[in-house]
């Protein structure tokens, strides 16, 4: 009988340590691969289909700049550092009309397996990255994370915000420097002071 009224103590101090974290994190999403892969409808691979109700475009996920900076990533994520970068190599995705790129890259890494944390920003109503394929922001140097380019440029804003356009080329891709490494120009101040959300 105690063993019982301790296990239930147990499963009731656990419940309410997960209402207490869910209450202080409003924004942390918790979803399955199934469930990020209901979101959007995605076909990989072939040519655009025309369908008036699909977008086509090409998309990516790279970490080549961590390639060249070794010396400051954290050496307990060596091991998923792809040899030559590619954690998803550029294919052409038909994606539902109305995608954003943010709705691809959880299509895309659900229906690969690759791992994908986020957490929503009510505030600018997007969500931010934090990792992919185990590759956290902040592990291979300060100024080190994930942001996405549409057509060779980097958006101002959320990748939730862009809504994907036939033919774009979607690259989500690893920087070690605050985008600069990656040819970003601009400052953040810039963006902030512009009320948009720095890029992911």
């Amino acid at each position: 009988m105690k063993r019982m009224v301790r296990i239930r103590n147990r499963w009731t101090a656990g419940l309410l340590l997960l209402a207490l974290i869910l209450a202080l994190f409003p924004g942390c999403k918790i979803e399955t691969p199934e469930e990020r892969e209901s979101n959007v409808s995605l076909m990989e691979g072939g040519e655009a289909s025309g369908d008036e109700n699909t977008v086509s475009c090409l998309f990516s996920i790279r970490c080549d700049t961590i390639l060249d900076n070794l010396d400051l990533l954290d050496k307990a994520y060596a091991d998923y550092v792809p040899e030559d970068g590619a954690i998803y190599a550029q294919r052409r995705l038909m994606v539902a009309k109305g995608s954003s790129a943010y709705d691809a890259l959880a299509q895309v890494t659900a229906k690969n397996r690759i791992q994908m944390s986020h957490q929503s920003n009510p505030l600018y109503k997007s969500e931010y990255i934090q990792s992919i394929g185990h590759l956290y922001e902040g592990k291979c140097g300060e100024g080190s994370g994930w942001m996405y380019k549409v057509n060779g440029e980097f958006p101002n804003y959320g990748s939730s915000r862009y809504m994907i356009k036939e033919g774009d080329t979607i690259e989500w891709v690893y920087t070690c420097n605050l985008g600069y490494d990656l040819g970003r120009t601009g400052d953040w101040d810039s963006i902030i002071q512009g009320g948009e959300e720095p890029v992911e």
